[in-house]
């Protein structure tokens, strides 16, 4: 006879009932090792020998059912919250776990590769498997190259991620080293939670944030775009993007009728967050990290697009300012400057520097938003990374050091005091001058 899964201690089972339940605690996959094991003690005592084998099939079909929602509920397939800092690809410095940028060691590369290959073979096998998934953390990656191929087609990928329709937490970052040329499909209808972080292309970050009527909690981890004239391939099969990026920025960036993003140099993010304005009507956790620009004179910073790229911030920040209970704004500089193309023609000539540019966008665009307000459910403001010092910098062809000034010290406090005045006595406001974490700059296709 069949050791029926009531046999189960109370423990082992309400655990697992617990899985099956939304609403109910995270569990861990431990408890499916438990339930073997329990199982297996339960055949032994109450099971003559020679029904051992036919029951021990039964039972691991009640175990399988059983088990499903402990082992498919939370997804981690990733690399990226590795804590501690990294050898990079480019140069000869370190770089932290969510940099694009970070050195795999090959038998890395291969197992990531290998899981996630295996769990997309899995929910397109079953596709009923993908509504036990609840929580996805994910490093994409994606290599054209020969010899660099995942085995699986990016459409293979978006066909699993589009059957995960229950996701409700997904934490996703791209270390994406080409442009792929298959858009993705809107994808986790449902999800409240989500943070995104990386290099990738722009219909990439819309497929992850399709349903923003529904997200409550946003962290926009420093995304970073890839150059492209346009999203995917047209029908003649042309090339997305011009070859590099010193060609690219020659043109102007451009948008369609519905303000989403079509040709875009690369770098920072510009344009993605315009086409969702107004459409987070439920957000209350909103957490924007970016890398800033530092030196006035470097040629890899365009002024009018960092304006544009403050001012879309400011306007974002407008558009949700009812509804947000804490909200995190941080920027900072690379902690090395690796070599790469550079993406204007010529660099400025400056003398003196005073300040970093910056901080000079977040005065002019960023604070006045937080002013103007109101903010009447606010309970937590943290600014971090304004007001701090730039890094030294070196350039390959010649090293050079110039003289810089830091900001008027009155200015800052100054502004912030004005933003403790215009915030309500309740909100508890943190302005630090330094960030706290490495930020990086993708320019490199």
């Amino acid at each position: 006879m069949a050791i029926s899964v009531h046999r189960l201690s109370p423990v082992i089972l309400r655990r697992a009932q617990w899985a099956r339940d939304p609403q109910k605690h995270i569990i861990s996959t431990k408890i499916g090792r438990e339930i073997r094991k329990e199982l297996n003690l339960g055949l032994s005592k109450n099971t003559p020998s020679k029904e051992v084998e036919c029951c021990e099939t039964q039972s691991s079909r009640d175990q399988y059912a059983l088990c499903l929602p402990l082992l498919y509920r939370h997804v981690d397939i990733s690399i990226h919250n590795a804590k501690g800092l990294f050898r990079s690809l480019h140069c000869d410095c370190m770089v932290d776990g969510r940099n694009p940028d970070r050195y795999l060691l090959p038998y890395e590369a291969e197992k990531l590769q290998f899981r996630q290959e295996a769990f997309i073979d899995a929910i397109i096998r079953t596709p009923s498997l993908g509504a036990l998934v609840l929580s996805l953390t994910w490093t994409y990656q994606w290599y054209e190259e020969k010899g660099m191929k995942m085995d699986k087609t990016p459409q293979m990928m978006w066909t699993a991620f589009k059957l995960l329709d229950r996701v409700r937490s997904l934490d996703i970052c791209s270390f994406n080293w080409e442009l792929v040329r298959v858009v993705p499909p809107p994808l986790f209808p449902v999800a409240t939670s989500i943070r995104i972080g990386g290099k990738m292309t722009y219909a990439f970050f819309r497929a992850m944030i399709s349903s923003p009527e529904t997200v409550v909690s946003l962290d926009l981890d420093n995304p970073q775009g890839f150059g492209q004239m346009r999203d995917g391939l047209d029908e003649e099969g042309e090339a997305p993007r011009p070859s590099s990026p010193e060609n690219i920025s020659f043109h102007q960036e451009t948008e369609d009728s519905q303000q989403i993003p079509v040709l875009r140099h690369p770098g920072a993010m510009r344009g993605h967050l315009n086409p969702l304005i107004g459409r987070f009507i439920k957000l209350k956790h909103l957490s924007i990290r970016t890398v800033g620009q530092d030196d006035s004179a470097s040629e890899y910073w365009s002024e009018p697009r960092e304006k544009e790229r403050y001012m879309e911030i400011s306007n974002f920040l407008k558009s949700v300012r009812l509804t947000l209970t804490t909200l995190v704004f941080e920027q900072g500089n690379e902690a090395e400057l690796d070599p790469r193309p550079r993406c204007r023609a010529d660099p400025l000539e400056v003398g003196i520097q005073k300040g970093r540019p910056m901080d000079t966008y977040f005065l002019s665009y960023v604070l006045p938003a937080l002013v103007e307000g109101p903010w009447p459910k606010l309970k937590m403001l943290f600014i971090c990374g304004v007001g701090g010092r730039p890094r030294e910098w070196q350039s390959r062809a010649n090293v050079h050091f110039r003289d810089w000034e830091p900001e008027d010290p009155a200015i800052l406090e100054s502004a912030e005091d004005c933003l403790r005045i215009a915030l309500n006595h309740e909100v508890q406001l943190s302005w630090e001058a330094e960030f706290r974490r490495p930020f990086y700059l993708q320019l490199w296709d």
